[in-house]
């Protein structure tokens, strides 16, 4: 164990995580617990996990099937921490993963509600993509009132979960603000970021390429799913805008999870050429896929915090993002870089600005994301996490 791991002399904490996935870090919510858990175990403290993988062993299911589980999930959740509750201190778990209250669980420690982005935010935005996009596939009638379904009780449990917790986690102050607004949430709040670990960050600072080299290849990089919310509606315009200006620009998407025809087919454009998708990638192959990228781009709509934002800016690649969630967090001090949402012309028009930069200036916005990304670390996290809730643990006990 590295001395950086050992965060304090007190004693250990006995920690559950619940999450409503599986255990896997594809899922941006899961990798964000596996990490933690990660730099929590390395200090010495029990971490234990209650997931999908541990409440449903079998791993091939329908999209149904998917549904129902998380239906179910609470009610397995309910009784492990029913079954278990002597064991732990801190319960730290996903928003609709629990709805119970401390009383009915039999549960004296610090309950806190993780949040990876706001549902009600993201089902505000869901709801509006057909009014955006009516040619967006809608699915069977049948499909539609399921999946609505198994929507309204996720919203209700997790709104049950924010109820019941002693301190809720959020990963940027949009959300913080909305909880206390219009939730009208009485429980403390606590902001507590996404970042990189050590081995990760230095990956991707080792891979910069030159910065001359950079900003002549006009590449723009982009890394997360493809789906409407991460602007996967609005890229084939951001392209056609772009190349108006710069006609050989070159664009990498990263971490799609679909097919390329998928994306080709949603950009619309008449060519391909000059646009390459990755549907999945290791994170040991991220820092060359970043190096010769000139401009990252992170196009979301709606964004709890954006780890993505997080790792071209460690690759030393500054990334135009909308002005909304944890990207107005991360690019606070490079507000240039930040365009106000939905603004797909100003969005594409801050691309080209950034790729025409003069070499000093450019060079400058380089070193500020290098520097932005190094506040990010997952150890650093770690540990003011877990003080924050020791804190609120010493409160409970009073």
């Amino acid at each position: 164990m590295s001395a950086q791991t050992q965060f304090s002399p007190l004693p250990p904490l006995r920690i559950l995580c619940l999450l409503n996935l599986d255990w896997n870090r594809h899922f941006g919510a899961a990798r964000i617990y596996i990490e933690l858990c990660d730099q929590w175990r390395a200090s010495g403290h029990s971490v234990e996990v209650f997931s999908f993988s541990e409440a449903y062993p079998a791993k091939e299911v329908t999209p149904r099937e998917y549904g129902i589980r998380r239906w179910q999930f609470p009610g397995k959740a309910e009784e492990f921490v029913r079954a278990n509750a002597d064991q732990f201190d801190v319960i730290d778990a996903l928003t609709g993963s629990l709805s119970s209250s401390k009383s009915r669980l039999g549960f004296k420690g610090l309950l806190v509600a993780r949040s990876v982005g706001s549902h009600h935010l993201y089902d505000r935005f869901e709801k509006s993509v057909h009014k955006r996009w009516p040619d967006v596939p809608r699915g069977s009638l049948i499909g539609r009132v399921f999946y609505s379904t198994i929507n309204r009780r996720f919203i209700r449990v997790a709104d049950a979960g924010l109820a019941h917790a002693d301190l809720i986690n959020v990963p940027n102050t949009e959300e913080a603000d909305f909880l206390r607004s219009e939730s009208q949430v009485d429980r403390p709040v606590l902001v507590q970021p996404y970042g990189l670990t050590d081995e990760h960050a230095t990956a991707l600072r080792n891979a910069t390429g030159r910065t001359a080299d950079k900003l002549r290849n006009h590449r723009i990089s982009f890394v997360g799913m493809w789906a409407p919310r991460k602007g996967a509606r609005i890229w084939g315009d951001i392209i056609k805008r772009v190349r108006r200006k710069l006609p050989n620009t070159q664009f990498r998407f990263v971490g799609t999870m679909v097919p390329p025809e998928t994306v080709y087919k949603d950009l619309g454009v008449d060519s391909t050429q000059g646009i390459e998708t990755v549907p999945e990638f290791s994170p040991g192959e991220l820092p060359k896929l970043l190096a010769d990228c000139s401009v990252g781009a992170f196009p979301s709509f709606v964004e709890g915090f954006g780890l993505a934002v997080i790792e071209q800016l460690g690759a030393g690649v500054p990334t135009v993002a909308f002005d909304q969630g944890g990207p107005r967090d991360i690019l606070r001090d490079m507000p240039e870089l930040l365009v106000p949402n939905e603004d797909v012309s100003g969005f594409a028009a801050r691309l080209v600005k950034t790729m025409q930069l003069p070499y000093s200036e450019y060079e400058r916005l380089v070193q500020t994301s290098l520097q932005t990304a190094a506040r990010y670390s997952w150890w650093q996290i770690a540990k003011d996490t877990l003080a924050a809730y020791r804190s609120a643990l010493a409160k409970l006990e009073k």
